[in-house]
């Protein structure tokens, strides 16, 4: 637990921060589902020392002091001397953590869409949450949800002029490298993001709970299903293709 008084001290330091030098310049927030890879990405945006993250923080974003906290946050969780930092990163599966989405059109925030398809994505959520309450079909109506969320956020972008980013678990599992080159030259950040990652003191505690996320490098996973009721699934899948056809 951070003490008060180091955060307030820190929260005058980061006023002064941004005044002085601009930075960090926006926040990445990282817009997916359970068990879509959002952990994997915010680790492997922290590859490049331009960006900074504390982990899945499960805070809702109205504006811009919750903009402020995540930066206070990302160098207290990381103890890191508070340089040039351009850009902080924060995991959001849920609805609840933009309760107006128009947030996203801020013009700090770098929005980045993360979807994993419907079978494994659901299965992988039915294994890793196994004994906490909830059965395959809640997670097959949540991933419908959310993903229906998703598409929302993509039109919503759009009918701002600003294109929206989405990225497949599939392929930033495959080839990540090569699929965040994109955000990479739209962030304007110097070199390559890597597929090897450090761990970090959140790493296992907020976001992915597995080992896998501890390897340090990204591991090629198509994942199983597992068995769901056929029109549960067939509207996941749906919501899913309806997402890829809001981003063009």
């Amino acid at each position: 637990m951070i003490p008060p008084i180091v955060r307030r001290a820190v929260d005058r330091y980061l006023a002064a921060h941004h005044r002085l030098l601009g930075v960090p310049e926006g926040a990445v927030l990282v817009l997916g589902h359970m068990r879509s890879g959002s952990t994997l990405l915010l680790h492997l945006l922290m590859t490049r020392p331009e960006v900074l993250a504390a982990g899945e923080r499960n805070t809702a974003y109205r504006g811009r002091a919750e903009l402020d906290l995540l930066a206070r946050d990302c160098f207290l969780v990381n103890r890191k001397p508070f340089g040039r930092v351009r850009y902080v990163v924060d995991q959001l599966n849920h609805d609840r953590f933009v309760p107006d989405p128009q947030f996203l059109l801020h013009h700090r925030v770098w929005p980045v869409l993360l979807v994993r398809r419907p079978g494994p994505a659901i299965g992988s959520m039915a294994r890793t949450f196994e004994g906490m309450g909830a059965t395959v079909e809640d997670h097959a109506r949540y991933y419908t949800a959310r993903v229906g969320t998703l598409t929302r956020y993509a039109e919503l972008l759009r009918g701002a002029g600003r294109a929206p980013r989405l990225i497949t678990y599939e392929a930033l599992t495959a080839d990540p490298v090569a699929t965040l080159e994109p955000l990479r030259l739209a962030l304007g950040l110097p070199g390559p993001f890597s597929a090897r990652y450090a761990t970090r003191r959140f790493t296992g505690v907020r976001g992915d709970p597995s080992e896998v996320i501890k390897a340090g490098h990204v591991r090629p996973d198509q994942g199983r299903a597992e068995p769901v009721a056929p029109a549960l699934l067939e509207a996941a899948e749906a919501a899913y293709e309806s997402l890829l056809a809001a981003v063009p």
